[in-house]
């Protein structure tokens, strides 16, 4: 049994480039869900689209990728308040405290993903949990306001090393 055949009222919607030009292989997704039978329940949107749109539509958020340094759609879906569902790859495990500010499934584990996805499906506080918690952690910690503090405290500790380190050439000099 698959995910759609234990909830047939979902919808899943994939953000993607639908241009044949930009994207070769963006009309083998849809052909791919008409061939499985589910082509009426799968909504492919375009990713150009207002994301705050796509992102507003959403009950949550799934991020299946095989690696994945710098993961902004999960922090835009987590800064929106939606939970999040990724794979434990890279910057992923860096954004996720699994169970907390979203959950996590191991990577290319399709059953993992199903199983994890349905615990979202069917559980309106588990999400509304995760997505508050996600919001608060991107307010908390990934504003650019704490990013700008980081960055400030990093040059700051550059200067203090090279006023440092200038201070001992000076002494060397004059001994």
């Amino acid at each position: 049994m698959v995910y759609g055949d234990l909830h047939p009222g979902n919808v899943l919607a994939l953000a993607a480039t639908l241009d044949p030009g930009a994207d070769p292989d963006a009309g083998r997704f849809a052909a791919r869900a008409r061939e499985a039978g589910v082509g009426e329940r799968v909504r492919f949107l375009d990713s150009a689209a207002d994301l705050r749109q796509i992102y507003a539509m959403a009950d949550c958020v799934l991020a299946p990728a095989r690696s994945e340094a710098v993961p902004e759609g999960v922090l835009e879906a987590m800064a929106m308040g939606k939970a999040v569902l990724a794979s434990d790859v890279g910057g992923h495990r860096e954004l996720i405290e699994n169970g907390k500010t979203g959950l996590l499934f191991e990577a290319e584990n399709s059953a993992d993903l199903v199983k994890q996805a349905t615990r979202l499906a069917t559980d309106l506080s588990l999400r509304n949990q995760l997505g508050e918690a996600g919001r608060q952690y991107v307010q908390r910690e990934r504003s650019w306001g704490k990013l700008a503090e980081r960055y400030v405290a990093i040059y700051e500790e550059l200067l203090e090393g090279k006023a440092q380190r200038a201070k001992c050439i000076e002494q060397s000099a004059q001994s």
